[in-house]
């Protein structure tokens, strides 16, 4: 009787002695992977792993959600525990509402009028776009204004304007993207 129930022990053993010593990447690896022997992955399971891009920390672990009990498991998870953050700079831009009140001096012309006007939200738009810089998270490359409604009125021979207009930075942004583990 011990010996027969020896021999059962020895016979549910045997592929998974054989199958650890199935090389990666053959039919007998891929065998022992859908019997679950040998400590390999199912075919399926290594194509996936396979076909992650490097550093995805999404894709590692989207893989490890959909295999479990995958022995490639246990590299995912060493590779989403190697997470660190790249930072790098991206174009950007944004636009920002800017009202330029009438100003105090009236001019004697529309044209001085409206330049005294334009120069003073030129000067808003570089000081709205510089609040950004101050962040370290954007760089100001250039400043222009854009969508200007101008609105001017006379008394008495002399003129004020008004504008509406936006504030238009264009540079660069920080993004801080996670990469995970080394590739495959």
């Amino acid at each position: 009787m011990a010996t027969v129930l020896g021999f059962i022990t020895d016979s549910i053993s045997l592929p998974d002695t054989v199958c650890k010593l199935a090389p990666a990447d053959t039919r007998w690896a891929d065998m022992c992977g859908a019997g679950g022997w040998g400590d390999h992955p199912t075919r399926a399971a290594r194509e996936d792993f396979a076909a992650l891009p490097p550093g995805n920390c999404a894709a590692l672990s989207a893989f490890r959600a959909k295999h479990e009990d995958s022995p490639l498991r246990r590299l995912a998870d060493s590779r989403l525990t190697d997470r660190r953050a790249v930072e790098a700079w991206s174009s950007a831009s944004l636009s920002l509402p800017l009202v330029q009140p009438t100003t105090a001096q009236p001019a004697s012309t529309e044209q001085a009028a409206r330049a005294a006007t334009r120069l003073a939200a030129e000067e808003q738009a570089q000081s709205l776009c510089s609040t950004h810089n101050a962040s370290g998270l954007f760089r100001v490359r250039q400043v222009a204004l854009t969508g200007e409604g101008w609105e001017c009125q006379s008394a008495a021979a002399a003129y004020t304007c008004s504008l509406a207009a936006e504030a238009h930075c264009s540079g660069e942004q920080r993004v801080t993207t996670d990469i995970c583990g080394s590739s495959p």
